[in-house]
């Protein structure tokens, strides 16, 4: 057994409890197997990942061409797991990113910074419904997306209250932003953005 199976088999193997359809689905990935364009974790399975699989997982995804969409929803990522999940991931051809209901925080998007700027297809991104998710978390978003081609943002349910990062950075792509249920209202999001209707920005 290589190095790289044995590592495959510490983070993954049976005894970690790791289901045998996640098992299957991650090594699919790991061997950039053609046709396996999204991985969608359940919590069960995310619960029992050690750093070492969040760091394999963001390694092996990096490395693969197929996959298009990352569906991490309900994972109950920390910041320390999403730095060893970014660790790793620092580029992708991935175009969908959905990172809901988890409670990362600042250290936890910073953590993102190199993938965002290092993943040309990305344009859905979904963090919603995390209250870590604060106005310095967006300012440190909006940056590292500027002049990006993300085309929909959904940061609804967050615990943002200053948008005006907006008014520095320019995401001229963007289509749809769903800022719904954060503390900005309704004229904050004029305010800081007028083309939002256009957009279809909901505040």
């Amino acid at each position: 057994m290589d190095e790289e199976e044995r590592l495959f088999n510490q983070a993954f193997g049976e005894h970690t409890g790791i289901s045998e359809d996640c098992r299957e689905d991650i090594r699919f990935i790991k061997n950039n197997v053609e046709g396996a364009r999204m991985l969608r974790l359940c919590i069960s399975d995310a619960r029992r990942f050690t750093d070492l699989a969040w760091q394999l997982l963001g390694q092996y995804i990096s490395n693969d061409t197929e996959l298009n969409e990352l569906d991490l929803d309900g994972c109950d990522l920390t910041d320390q797991q999403m730095a060893s999940l970014f660790s790793e991931l620092v580029r992708s051809p991935l175009s969908e990113l959905d990172i809901r209901n988890n409670s990362f925080g600042i250290d936890g998007v910073r953590c993102m910074i190199p993938f965002l700027e290092n993943s040309p297809n990305l344009s859905v991104i979904d963090l919603s419904r995390n209250n870590n998710i604060n106005s310095e978390c967006f300012e440190v978003l909006i940056k590292a997306l500027r002049g990006r081609p993300i085309r929909t943002l959904r940061l609804w349910k967050c615990n943002i209250t200053d948008i005006s990062a907006l008014e520095i950075y320019s995401l001229p792509n963007l289509q749809k932003f769903n800022l719904m249920e954060n503390n900005i209202g309704r004229e904050g999001g004029i305010l800081y953005y007028p083309t939002c209707y256009k957009k279809k920005i909901q505040c």
